[in-house]
């Protein structure tokens, strides 16, 4: 399950059309998060900024929170 595998490996997904922002795929939803602090050599703490459906508009990251 993706979700639980940010746990362990935050860094594994790559950034999205967002700066900073990685993009996790599940199936057919997104997951949106962001690694604070981010570095090469730790990963830190995750934070989900939005998980989006299929066929939701995905142009602004903040719409609908």
């Amino acid at each position: 399950m993706v979700i639980l595998e940010l746990r362990t490996a935050p860094l594994r997904w790559p950034f999205g059309e967002h700066d900073g922002v990685r993009e996790a795929g599940a199936g057919s939803y997104r997951i949106l998060y962001q690694v604070e602090p981010e570095s090469d050599i730790s990963e830190g703490d995750v934070v989900v900024l939005r998980v989006f459906g299929p066929r939701q508009d995905r142009s602004d990251l903040l719409r609908g929170s």
